[in-house]
């Protein structure tokens, strides 16, 4: 079977594509054990911002088995990006705050 070769870089720019990034944190490794920490801070500049783009520019195997890469990209919006891991590989997942139920609201629990 041919292993399915990923950029982490690519990758992360197609999944902030249209969204503006707050920050980021993403860590590579395998087995459960962390071989690298990659961080965008709040507030980055856009140096800060070229140099995390350089240092995700590598290539991984993105196959059946563990995944390779995990973490979060928080959004100004309030929605975020995370890593999830299945049967035929790993990905990005953009995800938004679940709506909050009228009833929880100040004196409309029961209602």
């Amino acid at each position: 079977m041919k292993s399915q070769r990923m950029n982490a870089k690519k990758e992360f720019l197609n999944e902030v594509q249209g969204k503006t990034v707050l920050c980021a944190y993403i860590e590579r490794g395998f087995g459960g054990a962390v071989d690298s920490a990659y961080a965008l801070d709040l507030d980055y500049t856009p140096d800060d911002y070229a140099m995390f783009l350089e240092s995700l520019d590598f290539v991984y195997d993105a196959d059946f088995g563990e995944p390779n890469l995990f973490g979060t990209i928080w959004y100004t919006d309030n929605t975020w990006s995370t890593r999830i891991a299945y049967h035929a590989g790993e990905e990005w997942l953009h995800k938004k705050p679940p709506e909050v139920p009228p009833w929880l609201y100040k004196g409309k629990i029961g209602q």
